[in-house]
């Protein structure tokens, strides 16, 4: 597996990789396998790495290295190491952009080849192509994700979300940009970003600020952070709001515990709310939202109904 991890991070190319593949397998086999033994192994590892590419392309979401131990299940036998290597940089070589997918009221996380850490919330969606870490470290997001990147001065690490870019050489960051978002948000916990959206000029954030790229005005603004827990408040179980309407509210809550929220009176709508809510429940998120201005709400499955309470 040593072997086939230096393939993947970029630290041998393709040529080299094949070669010593090839030579592993030679050295494992020659004298201790009869060759009808041989193609046989050769014959049900090709089956089974078929039938394993099969399947990820159906689903489109690949994890680099949930594919490495799937395949590594297979590698168990010892001699069979390089030849299985070998089959498996070659389907990533010929394979699609790698994505990660995270269904509506779920949360996951996961490591690029690189040692980054990303974690993805409720309805979001990162992808990369299979060339990552080898010239440069650029991923696509679509949603919101955390990322905690591994340092590497000579590959910057760059997110791209709905045409803006956001730019890390190691640090720790948020970034927030679901499709029917009106803006792309970064908030930076560690370290120091550069922000490129359209025609501006690139924008450099501090630890504890946040920016967000606006698509209706095209112009970029800048914030402290007042709770350092907004920053990824969805991956401690955290909800944090600091002046945030009603209607955002509802996106959110609408895709961390996958219902239908609606919203009787446009007026309320505009509402705005700031706190702390530990989200340990729907139920409990609503109770305490109503404590603070006068709704009432009607939960029936997963459909949800905000209406004006008495004042």
């Amino acid at each position: 597996m040593d072997l086939l991890q230096q393939y993947l991070s970029g630290k041998i190319d393709f040529k080299e990789f094949d070669l010593r593949c090839r030579s592993l397998w030679e050295e494992a086999s020659s004298e201790k396998m009869d060759p009808k033994d041989k193609e046989e192994i050769l014959d049900r590892l090709r089956h089974r790495i078929s039938e394993q590419e099969k399947s990820e392309k159906r689903t489109r979401r690949v994890n680099v290295f949930a594919r490495v131990g799937r395949i590594a299940a297979i590698l168990l036998i010892p001699v069979c190491l390089g030849v299985g290597a070998f089959f498996l940089a070659s389907n990533l070589k010929e394979a699609e952009p790698l994505t990660f997918a995270v269904e509506n009221g779920q949360k996951a996380s996961v490591r690029l080849p690189d040692g980054t850490m990303v974690w993805l919330n409720s309805e979001s969606e990162l992808s990369c192509d299979n060339k990552y870490n080898r010239k440069e470290r650029k991923v696509f997001l679509s949603g919101e994700a955390y990322f905690e990147v591994a340092k590497n001065p000579r590959k910057p690490f760059v997110v791209t979300c709905r045409g803006v870019d956001v730019e890390a050489l190691g640090t720790s960051f948020n970034v927030k940009g679901y499709s029917d978002d009106s803006s792309v948000t970064t908030m930076l916990a560690e370290g120091s970003v550069g922000i490129s959206f359209g025609s501006s000029e690139q924008v450099v954030l501090s630890p504890g600020e946040k920016l967000e790229c606006d698509f209706r005005s095209g112009k970029m603004r800048k914030f402290a952070i007042s709770d350092s827990r907004e920053i990824a408040y969805w991956r401690t179980d955290y909800l944090v709001f600091n002046a945030t309407p009603l209607y955002e509210i509802v996106s959110t809550l609408e895709r961390m515990y996958s219902v239908n929220i609606s919203v009787e009176n446009p007026e309320l709508e505009h509402v705005c709310f700031s706190g702390t809510i530990r989200n340990n429940s729907l139920m409990n998120v609503f109770h305490i939202l109503s404590l603070s201005y006068p709704i009432d709400y009607e939960v029936n499955g997963n459909n949800v109904i905000i209406s004006k309470g008495d004042e």
